[in-house]
Order: C-alpha cells, then structure tokens, then sequence
C-alpha cells in the first residue's frame, strides 16, 4: 500500500506559510502538526500587510482583539482510514469569517476520524499553544492581540471536541441528562440534571 504523506499534503494547502515554519511527523508518516503559533503569527503579518483586509487598516493599534476559528472535518480515505484535516480561521474584532479555502490552514493532519478520541491524542501540541494563546495573547509587529478561540463545525465535530457522543448515543440531549429512550417525556418544564463538562461523556 502506498505511504501517506500528510506534510506534502499540508504543504500543498498552503506551501509558502509551511515551508518557513516547523513542522512535524510521527514515524509512520500518519500523523502531521504545525507549530500553531508560528502558523498564527505568519497568517496575522500576511493579512497586515495586505491591503485588502481589515487587519491592515487597524495594524497601528497598540491593542486590539483578534478571534481564532478552529474547525475540522474527516475526509477521503487512505489505506482504507478516513483522513481528517483540522484548520484555523483568523476573524479581527471588525472583520468577519470567510469561507474561502485561501484563509482556512490546516494546522493537523492525520488518519483516522474526527472523534474525539484521535482529536484528543493527535493535537496535544497545539492543544498547549492555544492554551497560551488564551492566556498571554499575542503580539505581532507592536500589537498585542488580546486572543479568544470558538470552535465549529459541523454537529458531529462539535460534539466530538466536546466529548459529547452525539444525536445517536444513550444521552444525546447537549444540554440536559436524559437518555434517549425518554425524550418524548421530556418537556420545557423537565428539572433534570443539567450537562456539564463533567458529566459530557455519557
């Protein structure tokens, strides 16, 4: 069978930013990381040099707020595993997200789905650097970028980043503990237990 070879794959994404910055690979070639801040800062100097965007018009600020979109997605096969991508999005405190695959880059890249199991294991790295970056911020060029992170996608991803098992599993309710047998008794007036991060893996 033929060798992944996800950092060809993430470099093709976006090779000029890949190729200045670290990039790593675990032995068997399945699984890639970037550097997540070294990722972050040479997107946030792009857009400010670029004279398009609102982070240009808004570079001389020497504090400012930036928003950090995580999404991801499990997509195609190889050697019969699904393979799935996990990117960022960079959104000014003016700006607004854009769907365009040139301001999506993927920081992660592995085989396997995008459940929460492998998200767990296969971003640990970039798992601290966000850890980080929500609490110190970060500067680029003279600004200090006060720095909040919003994860989305699609339901089975969000659920999968928050340990939930999803509209299928004994507990499917994101918002209360009731088991899927007794939905149709459940109404607006229900006091159950309330889900928390605590309890999200049932």
């Amino acid at each position: 069978m033929p060798k992944l070879e996800p950092l060809a794959v993430v470099k093709e994404t976006w090779e000029e930013i890949a190729t200045s910055i670290k990039l790593s690979e675990n032995d068997d070639g399945t699984v890639a990381e970037v550097d997540l801040l070294a990722l972050l800062r040479d997107v946030i100097t792009s857009a400010r040099n670029s004279k398009s965007g609102s982070l240009h018009t808004r570079r001389d600020k020497p504090i400012d707020n930036l928003e950090v979109f995580l999404s991801g997605d499990a997509h195609g096969k190889a050697r019969g595993e699904k393979v799935t991508g996990v990117t960022l999005r960079v959104k000014p405190a003016d700006g607004q997200y854009t769907n365009s695959p040139f301001h999506c880059y993927t920081f992660c890249y592995y085989e396997g789905s995008d459940n929460y199991a492998n998200l767990a294991q296969y971003t640990k790295a970039s798992q601290k650097y966000i850890s980080e970056l929500l609490a110190d911020g970060l500067t680029v060029d003279g600004t200090y970028y006060n720095v909040t992170v919003k994860c989305g996608w699609d339901l089975p991803y969000i659920c999968s980043c928050i340990a939930h098992y999803g509209c299928s599993g004994n507990y499917p309710c994101p918002f209360c503990i009731v088991h899927y047998d007794d939905l149709m008794e459940a109404d607006l007036d229900w006091d159950g237990l309330a889900r928390t991060f605590r309890n999200m893996l049932l």
